[in-house]
């Protein structure tokens, strides 16, 4: 599989690769990328040197998925280039995370979200992961209504700057500063930039987020997000109010079960979670479980999780695993038999020499290819762009409409076995030839319905339907057009149906 780590050079990027490279994720090709200024510099990963690459030249080589920590204003201008070229984002800015058609995933709480339609994929805030993990289950079992949160966040939260500042406090140098003021034997509650209500981005992160990944809206949450001198971690001091009496030996059993959470809950042997024990590691530990005595039905607990593991890099690289694991991404050798599937048994039959070839446009792709390929007889099915004036279109060039392409699909079948005749028959069957400009809810040009013809005897046959169909009272749309050159669509779109 060809994976880019978009900013590889950063302090989360680093993390990123020790973490492939420590979990085994089948990495075949690496791109590592960076900014310019960083571009021909050197990384080393299993053992191999790579050259960092701009974007540019990372986007050209078309990756499976590109895995990003380069920040917000860059996830936003490059994270769609990538995925225009069929490539799966995972990002770990807050750029994408609140968009509504942008899935935002902790694999063990809400992976089951995830479609093959999602090419950007946010990363939640490291500080919200760790606490939707716990949540998640007693949510599911006792429903929660309120969740009051103090977080204590390691100055590695704030990048490789703040680390540098606390490092030079403690050997009582000056530098630049991170923060307004020392952080070293200092506490600042001061995590991002305030917002109007009072509360910093970081505190309505907790707030906003974990009611998305959880998706319950009724799940209040408010957050304190301080900010400590530790490397290694983030804690949390959890306050849950439920809507049901619980047992706190059930409370310990369920966390225990959960895929993920540590249970270190034994304070008399001093054992509790700590973000000294916590670095390095990938899963969330929880403890201090006790009940709130001022409040019916309310806990307290303690969260610790390292936050550039499961709170960044390990939270982005799961996503990617279980996005091969249910099959909606494929790596790059599955992809590529995915796109060329063909019925063996019929190719072996076939004298490859007798085969015809059609295209039909008739909207999405999609439902166009997944009809067309189930008829006996077709051999292969392909999903494309035809009947434009742009060389090698992308998706997201053919939606916004500039380059005049059809969605359509490229049939090779076996005319002893279907005719063209049945299938051009099968191609109206199978949508509404009357629709202008769309199909269904999918409007514009790029959805219009079209035959386009390989030969005179195709274009005869489309005519001849298109006049059946006339003298029956239909106002037919569909265009009897010579066939054009046909690109093939992204990878992600072959075979979708199937694939998802």
């Amino acid at each position: 599989m060809k994976v880019a780590v978009v900013g590889a050079t950063g302090m989360v990027g680093r993390v990123m690769l020790q973490v492939l490279e420590e979990r085994k994720f089948p990495v075949t090709e690496l791109i590592p990328v960076a900014s310019a200024k960083s571009a021909g510099s050197k990384i080393v990963f299993a053992g191999n040197e790579y050259t960092v690459l701009t974007m540019e030249q990372a986007v050209a080589l078309r990756p499976n998925v590109a895995l990003f920590s380069a920040g917000g204003d860059t996830s936003k201008q490059w994270a769609p280039k990538f995925a225009d070229v069929g490539c799966k984002v995972i990002d770990n800015s807050s750029a994408w995370r609140m968009e509504p058609y942008i899935k935002l995933v902790v694999p063990e709480v809400n992976g089951d979200v995830l479609e093959a339609k999602d090419m950007i994929i946010a990363n939640p805030n490291c500080s919200t992961i760790q606490l939707v993990a716990v949540l998640h289950p007693l949510n599911k079992a006792y429903h929660i209504s309120r969740v009051v949160v103090s977080t204590y966040q390691s100055i590695s939260g704030t990048g490789v700057k703040a680390v540098r500042q606390m490092e030079l406090e403690r050997k009582d140098e000056k530098g630049e500063m991170a923060y307004p003021y020392a952080i070293d034997k200092n506490c600042l509650p001061h995590c991002d930039s305030f917002t109007d209500n009072g509360y910093t981005k970081e505190e309505m992160k907790l707030t906003n987020e974990s009611k998305k990944i959880l998706g319950d809206d009724s799940v209040q949450v408010v957050a304190t997000a301080v900010r400590v001198p530790v490397d290694g971690g983030h804690s949390e001091s959890v306050n849950i109010t439920v809507n049901k009496p619980f047992n706190l030996g059930d409370v310990r059993r369920l966390l225990h079960e959960t895929e993920g959470v540590v249970v270190q809950d034994n304070p008399e042997m001093n054992i509790y979670p700590m973000p000294l024990f916590a670095k390095g590691k990938d899963e969330v530990f929880v403890g201090r479980i006790r009940e709130d005595f001022t409040m019916p039905n309310t806990l307290n607990m303690w969260i610790v999780s390292d936050n550039l593991r499961k709170g960044a890099a390990t939270n982005t690289i799961q996503i990617a695993e279980y996005l091969l694991e249910k099959g909606i991404m494929l790596s790059c050798t599955a992809q590529e038999q995915n796109t060329q599937k063909v019925n063996q048994e019929e190719m072996e039959s076939t004298n490859i020499e007798n085969t015809e070839t059609a295209v039909f446009a008739s909207g999405c792709f999609w439902g166009t290819e997944y009809y067309l390929q189930k008829a006996d007889g077709v051999l292969s099915t392909t999903s494309g762009y035809t009947g434009g004036h742009v060389e090698n279109p992308t998706y997201r060039e053919v939606c916004n409409k500039t380059t005049g392409h059809y969605e359509a699909v490229e049939v090779v079948f076996d005319p002893a076995k279907i005719s063209y005749e049945e299938l051009a028959i099968l191609f109206f069957e199978t949508h509404d030839p009357e629709q202008k400009n769309g199909q269904g809810p999918d409007i514009g040009p790029q959805y219009r319905s079209a035959i386009f013809y390989e030969n005179d005897n195709q274009k005869k046959t489309a005519e001849k339907l298109i006049g059946i169909l006339e003298g029956k009272g239909y106002d037919i749309a569909t265009a009897v057009l010579p066939a054009a050159k046909f690109w093939p669509a992204e990878l992600y779109h072959q075979d979708y149906y199937d694939i998802k």
